[in-house]
């Protein structure tokens, strides 16, 4: 089982992984700086019925190295079965990317390997098409494309027509769309005035034996035909957040049967679309069979709409049952009796059922919750509408929401329902804490002015025993110390856990951040110990930020002190900014952003394992000096900003703190 992780931050493995498909334990893994930007090619280059591995690579810039590899370069790697490396030829530098295609080009049954080198700003590696020898990686033929404005990632391969040879389609962001022969010609050109996003292929939907073409431009999808024009356009946006997943798929190639599209969005999300048919479709399939007899044909028709009524069934339950499965929180569908029709893991995981007990659920859920009860009787008998209802189950107790939308199913009166549970208990937590947080810090906030007052008094009294007996004042100091020790840690910590409670609105301002960050560090903020060196990595001409200043430096001086702490025998901090585009930094988010990256550096002890997992959370500290806040206060700053944090450490070797800020 070969492994390619699809990683673009920094510090992430990249490479091919190698398990044993029985014991799933690691047999060889090649590490290379760059990330691996579409599905390798599996070929025997010297016919010794060995396989060997052909990748291609892009340079994302996050400052990963790896086997004498960087990622600010593009390469094109060939590695052994055994993960020794046969060869690797550089192909681009920053932001360039090279994809491999393993496709039989003439038709004659020899598929070659393409090199399609692209590139997304302008000023970088000029895109190009090289016929790659796979021996050695020297180019066989080249096709350079001298277009002023530069490529998207946007290449397919396809088959426009009847001939055997293959073709290509390739687009930028201009909204040109150019398709190519096997001999890398140009056969014809279009200019849909459309910003367009990405280029896919598929097999054929409508039935005509040809190839698709969809583009991704704008806020829509568009189906061209092979002339280049639209042949239609949806509002699902097709975007593949899996690296090996096609954002496109097609099912049921069965004639008597429409052709189903899968579109997948963000790799979590799934549409199934039917194109619509034309009206001779039924005329077009029977026409052979009246040559024989129109009695034959009555016949067979009758019994084809039954088959075809049972299998459009059939497959609609399928369908609904895959569609289903993609959601990550328990979702159930009752038929139009209210029996449990479907449940997914995590419906039965929660109720603590069996596979084989799933059609009893319902049965279940109406002994144990009168609510549910009547909440059934509704959606059998009432009207037709959303419906919701809450109850309160599970180990531990959680609040959940029951939302109910009906489903038309062929051939029934009364629909079936689709009922997700919705975790509410969090929702719940977080009104409880917005409650308590005001109370905290009223709390706090009393705590501070008597310290105060008890810290003026003891100075009082150590400044009257100093006067009143001189001799015997240094057999005190060391108790006034200890007091004013534990007072100044009381006040750190109510000051700490004042600014964690603070509910104030930020008031972000554009910012230059290598200014803010250089102006920070010639000021007197910081107390720098001797043995402590700090240097500057910033790349110049970054874009601004919006951030609160304020709430920046607060930030910069928790990192640091942090840092300072971590190096009680001096050491090096070192403070980077780099600028990321077109990079989706959280899971959570939709669309990708350009960020400004801080990352600060120190060469400390490092984070104990088993504290890194819990590092954000309040009152969690290494050490007998920290309040366990400061992190907590770091992280509270960054989401305030839409950003977006990671830490990386490794105990005796340092810690790196990496902060995405979006551009303004």
């Amino acid at each position: 089982m070969i492994v390619f992780p699809d990683e673009a931050f920094a510090g992430a493995p990249r490479g091919v992984f190698v398990y044993d498909g029985h014991t799933f334990r690691l047999k060889w893994k090649y590490k290379i700086g760059p990330f691996i930007l579409n599905k390798p090619v599996i070929l025997d280059v010297n016919n010794d019925g060995k396989k060997e591995i052909l990748f291609g690579t892009s340079a994302p810039c996050n400052g990963n190295k790896a086997n004498g590899t960087d990622d600010r370069h593009s390469y094109l790697f060939l590695v052994d079965n055994t993960g020794h490396l046969l060869w690797r030829r550089p192909f681009g530098e920053q932001f360039t990317g090279v994809r491999t295609f393993y496709v039989d080009i003439n038709g004659d049954g020899r598929p070659q390997v393409l090199a399609v080198v692209q590139k997304r700003y302008a000023g970088s590696s000029k895109p190009r098409i090289e016929i790659i020898n796979p021996a050695n990686g020297t180019p066989l033929a080249i096709r350079t494309f001298p277009y002023a404005n530069p490529f998207s990632w946007n290449f397919a391969v396809l088959q426009s027509d009847r001939n055997p040879d293959k073709e290509f389609v390739i687009s930028n962001k201009t909204g040109e769309v150019i398709l190519l022969n096997s001999r890398f010609e140009e056969i014809r050109q279009k200019h849909l005035k459309l910003n367009i996003y990405k280029v896919y292929t598929c097999e054929d939907i409508n039935g005509d034996g040809l190839d698709e073409i969809f583009i991704r431009a704008d806020d829509k999808t568009y189906w061209l035909n092979n002339h280049l024009d639209i042949r239609a356009s949806s509002s699902l946006h097709l975007q593949s957040g899996i690296l090996f997943l096609p954002p496109i798929q097609v099912f049921h190639k069965i004639n008597s049967v429409p052709r189903l599209v899968l579109f997948t969005k963000n790799g979590n999300n799934a549409f199934i679309v039917s194109p619509n048919k034309n009206s001779h479709y039924l005329l077009t399939y029977y026409a052979p069979k009246l040559i024989f007899a129109s009695i034959g044909l009555l016949i067979l028709g009758l019994l084809g709409m039954v088959y075809d009524s049972n299998r459009r069934r059939k497959y609609y339950e399928n369908l609904l049952e895959k569609g289903i499965a993609l959601y990550t929180y328990p979702v159930l569908i009752l038929d139009n009796n209210g029996q449990s029709w479907f449940t997914n893991s995590q419906v039965r995981e929660l109720l603590n059922i069996q596979e084989k007990d799933k059609k009893a659920l319902s049965k279940h859920l109406c002994q144990n919750f009168p609510e549910f009860n009547n909440f059934l009787k509704k959606l059998q008998y009432g009207d037709v509408i959303h419906h919701e209802l809450e109850l309160t189950f599970g180990e531990p107790e959680r609040r959940f929401q029951i939302i109910a939308e009906p489903v038309n199913y062929p051939g029934k009166k009364r629909p079936f329902w689709v009922i997700f549970l919705k975790d509410a208990s969090i929702e719940h937590q977080l009104e409880n804490a917005t409650a308590w947080a005001a109370m905290a810090q009223r709390i706090a906030h009393d705590i501070k002015n008597p310290l105060t007052s008890i810290l003026l008094t003891q100075q009082r009294l150590e400044i009257e025993y100093k006067r009143q007996d001189p001799k015997r004042a240094k057999l005190y100091d060391p108790y006034t110390r200890r007091i004013i020790n534990r007072i100044e840690a009381l006040r750190r910590i109510t000051r700490e856990f004042m600014k964690f409670l603070s509910v104030e609105k930020i008031n972000p301002q554009p910012t230059d951040l290598n200014a803010f960050i250089r102006n920070f560090l010639a000021s007197d903020f910081m107390e720098w110990p001797d043995d402590i060196h700090v240097q500057e990595k910033l790349e110049p001409n970054l874009p601004p930020v919006f951030v609160d200043q304020e709430q920046l430096q607060t930030l910069l001086e928790n990192i640091l002190s942090n840092a300072i702490n971590a190096m009680p025998e001096g050491g090096t901090i070192t403070l980077a900014t780099s600028l990321a585009l077109n990079l989706r930094v959280d899971n959570q988010k939709a669309e990708k952003q350009n960020y400004i990256v801080l990352e600060i550096m120190d060469t400390g002890k490092g984070i104990p394992a088993h504290l890194r997992k819990k590092i954000f959370r309040p009152f969690t500290t290494g050490t007998h000096l920290g309040t366990g806040l400061g992190l907590t206060i770091v992280k509270k700053i960054v989401d305030d900003h839409n950003g977006h944090i990671e830490i990386e450490s490794e105990e005796g070797t340092g810690t790196s703190i990496i902060v995405y800020l979006p551009v303004a």
